[in-house]
C-alpha cells in the first residue's frame, strides 16, 4: 500500500515530510539533504524552541561538526523562504536557539503527487548534485571565499585561506574561467555572517563556492556549496573528508570535481596543470598563505612581517617558486610604506624573483616581481614590459601583472594604455583599494585631475582609512589649488601610514604650497633624521623642496636619488609636482638618462 502524501503548508510552500522536499508555488526548491533535515525538525519541533546542540544532534548524529554548519545551514534556508513579502519564518531566540514561526497547515492527501505540483516529479537534490544544469553552465566567473576553519587542536586559523587559494591557483589554470585572484578575497578571512550572494555582486562573479573546512587530529572535512549569484541559491554542494596531511589531494578532489560540474572543456595542458600541487611541503604552504596575508594589508609592520614568513617558507622548502616571488613582491613595497633603502630592497627583490623563476618559469607571479623590479631598480624599460607580458600570458586572471604593468605605462607617459590596463585589472579585483586608487594616480600622471579626485573620493567612500587613497587625494587636492583640502588629506594619509617617508613627504609639498613653510621645514627636518636610525629617500626630500619653492637644493636631492633607485624616480616624467623643474636643462638631462624625458608635459 502506498503510503499517504503528508505536506506542511505555509505561505507558498509546502514541504513533503516523506520525501524530504520543499516546493515553493509546486516548484523544488534546491536544498542541501542537510538543510531540508534542519527544516524538517523545526517544522516537526513547531512552536517550540530548539536549541543549537539539539539541531546539531539531529541532523548531524554521530559526527563532529561546529555550530558555524548549522549557522551556514540556517543562512541557506532564510535564503530560500525569503520571497520578499517581509515574513520571517526562521526566528533566532537569543541564547536559545532557533524557532520556526508562523502559520502552518498539515495536509495529508494520497491523491497529491510528492514531487511537486501538477503531477510533475521535481528534482532530488543530494549533496554532490546540482540543482539546475542551466545554473552550473552560466558560471564562467567565480570567487572562492576563505573557508570557515575550525579546529580542535587550534593553531589552523589560515587552513580555511589555505584552501581557498589552493583551489584559486588550481582553477587559474582554466582559461574558460575567470576566479579572483586571492588577493581579492583576503579581506573576508575575519568576515561573519558573510552574505556570500551580495559579496559575489561585489566581486561582479557568476558564482561564489563558500563552505567550513573542520580538523580534527589527523581527519579533515570540507564542506562546500556554490551559490549562484543571479538566483541566490545553492546550485552545487559537496563534502570531502579524508587525512590532514592530504589537504592538497582535497584541493585537487575539488577542483576536479567543480570543472566537472561547470562542465568546463580542458586542454590537455590544462588538465595537468589543474592536478599540480602549489607546493610540495604543507608546512612551507601555509607559511607562505600566512605571507600573503600580511603581504596584503599594506603597512610597514606587516610588509615585515610577510618578509619573515616568506624566509621561513623559503627555509622549509627551498624549491618553493611561490614563496621566493612573496618574498620579492614585500621587498618591493616595503621602501614606499617604510624608511628602507630601496637599493638594498631591490637587489634583494631582484635575486628572490629570479630563484622563482629558475624554479617555475610558468609562474605569473614570478614574472611579475622580476618586471616591477625591472621597472624600479635596473630602469631597464623593455625587459620589464617584456617580463609583464610574460606574466599575462601564463595567467590570465593575476591582476597585479596588469596592475604593476599600467603603472610602468604611466611612467613611461603612455596614459591611455596605462588606464586602459589598470581598468582591467580593476576588473579581475574589483574590491581591491590599492588598484582603484592607483586607477586614480594613473589619471593623476595623466594630467586629469578631476577624474582622478572622483575615483579617490569612491574608494575613500568604502574605505576611509585607507592611508594610500588619502595620499593620493593630497597630491590631486594641491594640483588643482585646494590646499586646505590637500593639506587635510596629506595629513591623515600621515596619521594612517605613520612609518611612511613617501607619505611625510607629500605632507611637507603641500603645506609648503598651502603657504605653511615652517611645518613643511619641520617635515624635511624629520626627513633628514638618518641620525636618528631613519632613513628618507633623496626623493622624498625634493618633492618637500619642490614645495618650498627651493629648486637647486631639489635638483641635488634628484640626482642622489638616481643613485638610490628611488621608486619616485620612475614617475619624474609625467609627476605634474615637479612640473616647475621641466624648462631645467639638469632635469631634463636627468629624465633623457632615465629614459624617461617625453617633452613639455
Amino acid at each position: 500500500m502506498t503510503e499517504p502524501a503528508r505536506f506542511l503548508d505555509f505561505g507558498v510552500f509546502s514541504f513533503d515530510v516523506i520525501d524530504r522536499l520543499l516546493l515553493r508555488s509546486g516548484e523544488a526548491v534546491a536544498l542541501t539533504p542537510k538543510a531540508l533535515d534542519t527544516l524538517w525538525v523545526l517544522l516537526e519541533r513547531r512552536p517550540g524552541v530548539v536549541s543549537k546542540q539539539d539541531l546539531i544532534e539531529a541532523v548531524w548524529p554521530q559526527a563532529f561538526v561546529t555550530e558555524a554548519t548549522l549557522t551556514q545551514n540556517i543562512y541557506t534556508l532564510r535564503k530560500a523562504l525569503d520571497v520578499g513579502d517581509g515574513q520571517r519564518w526562521i526566528q533566532t531566540v537569543a541564547r536559545r536557539g532557533y524557532r520556526f514561526e508562523g502559520p502552518v497547515t498539515e495536509v495529508v492527501a494520497s491523491a497529491r503527487k510528492r514531487r511537486g505540483a501538477e503531477g510533475q516529479d521535481g528534482p532530488e537534490v543530494e549533496q554532490g548534485t546540482i540543482s539546475s544544469a542551466s545554473d552550473l553552465v552560466a558560471i564562467r566567473s567565480l570567487a572562492v571565499l576563505p573557508l570557515q576553519s575550525f579546529s580542535v587542536t587550534g593553531g589552523d586559523e589560515f587552513l580555511g585561506l589555505g584552501l581557498a587559494d589552493a583551489v584559486i591557483t588550481s582553477l587559474s589554470n582554466v582559461r574558460q574561467l575567470t576566479v579572483r585572484a586571492t588577493s581579492s578575497i583576503l579581506r573576508y578571512v575575519d568576515a561573519t555572517d558573510l552574505d556570500p550572494v551580495a559579496t559575489g555582486r561585489d566581486l561582479a562573479v557568476d558564482g561564489v563556492l563558500e563552505g567550513t573546512v573542520q580538523r580534527h587530529g589527523d581527519h579533515i572535512r570540507v564542506t562546500l556549496q556554490l551559490i549562484s549569484v543571479a538566483r541566490g541559491v545553492p546550485c552545487w554542494a559537496e563534502s570531502f573528508q579524508g587525512a590532514f596531511e592530504d589537504l592538497f589531494a582535497a584541493q585537487d578532489a575539488i577542483s576536479r570535481e567543480l570543472v566537472a560540474r561547470l562542465q568546463v572543456t580542458l586542454s590537455q595542458q590544462e588538465k595537468t596543470n589543474l592536478g599540480q600541487r602549489p607546493a610540495r611541503s604543507l608546512e612551507a604552504y601555509r607559511t607562505y598563505v600566512r605571507g600573503r596575508y600580511f603581504w596584503n594589508r599594506r603597512t610597514a609592520a606587516d610588509l615585515q612581517r610577510s618578509i619573515e614568513l616568506f624566509r621561513q617558507a623559503v627555509a622549509q622548502d627551498p624549491d618553493y617558486a611561490a614563496a621566493y616571488s612573496g618574498l620579492a613582491d614585500a621587498l618591493i613595497l616595503l621602501p614606499f610604506y617604510g624608511t628602507a633603502r630601496p637599493i638594498d630592497c631591490f637587489r634583494q627583490a631582484r635575486d628572490a624573483s629570479l630563484r622563482a623563476l629558475a624554479l617555475d618559469d610558468h609562474l605569473a607571479e614570478a614574472h611579475t616581481s622580476l618586471a616591477y623590479t625591472e621597472f624600479v631598480y635596473s630602469h631597464d624599460w623593455p625587459v620589464a614590459e617584456e617580463s609583464f607580458r610574460r606574466a599575462m600570458d601564463c595567467s590570465s586572471s593575476y591582476p597585479t601583472a596588469r596592475h604593476w604593468y599600467g603603472f610602468l605605462l604611466s611612467a613611461l607617459g603612455r596614459h591611455e594604455e596605462a588606464i586602459r590596463l589598470l581598468t582591467l585589472a580593476h576588473d579581475l579585483e574589483p574590491l581591491s583599494l590599492v588598484i582603484s586608487t592607483d586607477l586614480a594616480m594613473a589619471n593623476y600622471f595623466a594630467r586629469q585631475i578631476d577624474e582622478a579626485i572622483n575615483q579617490l573620493a569612491s574608494v575613500l567612500e568604502v574605505a576611509p582609512h585607507f592611508g594610500y587613497a588619502h595620499f593620493g587625494l593630497a597630491l590631486c587636492l594641491s594640483e588643482v589649488g585646494n590646499h586646505r583640502g590637500a593639506i587635510e588629506a596629506a595629513s591623515r594619509a600621515a596619521e594612517l601610514l605613520t612609518d611612511s617617508a613617501a607619505v611625510r613627504a607629500t605632507l611637507g609639498c603641500v603645506l609648503a604650497r598651502g603657504g605653511r613653510q615652517q611645518e613643511a621645514r619641520k617635515v624635511l627636518s624629520w626627513l633628514q633624521g638618518e641620525k636618528t636610525g631613519r632613513f628618507a629617500q633623496s626623493s622624498h626630500r625634493a618633492l618637500v623642496l619642490v614645495g618650498l619653492g627651493d629648486v637647486e637644493a631639489a635638483l641635488q636631492e634628484l640626482l642622489q636619488g638616481s643613485r638610490e633607485r628611488s621608486r619616485f624616480l620612475v614617475f619624474l616624467g609625467v609627476w605634474p609636482a615637479f612640473d616647475g623643474l621641466r624648462s631645467d636643462c639638469r632635469f631634463r638631462g636627468l629624465l633623457e638618462g632615465l629614459g624617461l624625458w617625453h617633452g613639455e608635459a
